[in-house]
């Protein structure tokens, strides 16, 4: 009794103190901003039963107009825009016989980021590299730290600023930094304290990002001032997520380790509505968030937490409808379809009214395939969308290419034949890849 007593007063307090700006759980940089929160109660469409997983095999042909196929140029982040969403990106074809493979004797540990012809990434050192594919030269290695910090171990996150020509750099330490290109200097630089853990996205000169305390920011791209800040619910253990955040012209959608889900206007600094993901913790025993980076689509994010996937319209927060399937890899959607890998290996299609389209089992095409021992793929590490068709590049550096209509695999490639550190970019009709010892890799 004396335990739901205090709980009823934790939240009591917390309902009246979570938007109140004097508290500075909103902060901006004059103090005067006021929140503006429309807060609505929907029931969710659970369509089928719950705690009843999803993973069967069932054929069909789907019916959808591909979008025509990009050459793409640029990879500014992480997940290669602010929406976590792919292009159909054009490649020149290849198979096993005919194809180039460019080895870069770099030793890099980021993740990559490419502009034309220049890749971005950092080394374990936490140098910031800037290397032409062309000249096969490094054009910049910038340390920003001083010998101070040589004894901790530095985790950096880069975001290109294209309109800037500079890199934003976060890192463990609580350090923002914009460095640039061109004159190889350091623009602005701020420590915030606590260290930093979540995607960056950069939207109308204003930089977003987290730090381990669920704490979100608003950063001035061209100063490095603060323009504002949100506190949101943090979690009593550190989670493995990292806070995931998207966004379009005039809203952010930024997904917590806590399992909330905040929709804000950055244009005026109001918050549209704030949505719980938590219950789906629920088969989480360490009570925090695990799941897979948010994803927005015309007017619908996809949410994948540990065991459920979630339509939610982006304009009210409604959540549309919710599938008990335990993803592991950042779903992939093309034109209101959407296409994710289960657990078990079964590549499912879903429409946007949460239907199964079609759901083959990886594992068995492959065995009746016979052109490669299950054992030697290795672990499927993403879901891409390559000359209209679903691609996929494992640890151990298979292709596998599926037919978008109906699942079935139309071609495997082991070409990479190198065991792949990161997820692959795609930019220029090309391929790139770091393996294991941090050496750059381009196929086409």
């Amino acid at each position: 009794m004396i335990k739901i007593t205090l709980l009823s007063i934790s939240i009591l307090f917390l309902l009246s103190c979570s938007f109140d700006d004097k508290t500075g759980i909103w902060q901006d940089s004059k103090n005067d901003n006021k929140i503006s929160l429309k807060s609505k109660n929907f029931k969710r469409e659970k369509v089928f039963k719950e705690n009843e997983f999803f993973e069967k095999e069932v054929k069909n042909n789907l019916d959808i107009n591909i979008i025509s196929e990009k050459e793409n140029f640029i990879w500014e982040n992480e997940y290669f825009n602010s929406q976590n969403n792919f292009k159909n990106f054009k490649l020149k074809k290849f198979d096993n016989e005919s194809f180039i493979k460019e080895k870069h004797n770099l030793k890099l540990s980021g993740k990559l980021l490419i502009n034309r012809n220049v890749i971005i990434s950092n080394d374990e050192k936490a140098n910031v590299i800037v290397y032409s594919i062309t000249d096969k030269k490094i054009l910049m290695k910038y340390n920003f730290y001083k010998k101070k910090f040589k004894k901790y171990k530095k985790k950096l996150y880069l975001v290109l600023d294209v309109k800037n020509n500079s890199v934003i750099a976060a890192d463990n330490l609580g350090y923002v930094y914009s460095l640039n290109i061109n004159t190889k200097k350091i623009n602005w630089a701020n420590n915030f304290g606590i260290p930093f853990r979540s995607e960056i996205k950069i939207i109308k000169d204003q930089i977003f990002l987290s730090n381990q305390d669920n704490i979100l920011y608003s950063i001035d791209s061209q100063t490095g001032k603060k323009n504002w800040q949100l506190l949101t619910e943090t979690t009593n253990l550190n989670s493995s997520f990292k806070n995931s955040i998207v966004a379009n012209n005039k809203s952010l959608f930024y997904l917590n380790s806590s399992g909330k889900l905040y929709s804000i206007n950055h244009l005026n600094k109001k918050i549209n509505w704030i949505s719980s993901f938590s219950e789906s913790m629920s088969d989480n025993k360490f009570g925090f968030f695990d799941g897979q980076p948010i994803t927005l689509y015309n007017e619908k994010l996809i949410l994948s937490s540990f065991n459920q996937i979630h339509l939610i319209d982006l304009l009210t927060g409604k959540t549309i409808w919710s599938r008990s399937i335990k993803n592991t890899i950042k779903p992939l959607v093309i034109n209101e379809q959407i296409f994710l890998i289960t657990k078990n290996r079964f590549l499912v299609s879903l429409n946007f009214n949460g239907k199964v389209n079609w759901s083959r089992n990886i594992n068995q095409m492959i065995k009746n395939d016979n052109q490669v021992k299950i054992n030697n793929l290795g672990q499927i590490k993403n879901l891409s969308f390559i000359n209209s068709n679903i691609q996929t590049i494992t640890s151990k550096g298979y292709v596998i290419d599926f037919k978008i209509k109906n699942g079935d695999i139309k071609n495997i490639y082991g070409l990479l034949k190198e065991k792949i550190y990161y997820n692959p970019i795609y930019a220029n009709s090309k391929i790139y890849v770091l393996n294991k010892a941090g050496k750059l890799l381009i196929y086409h």
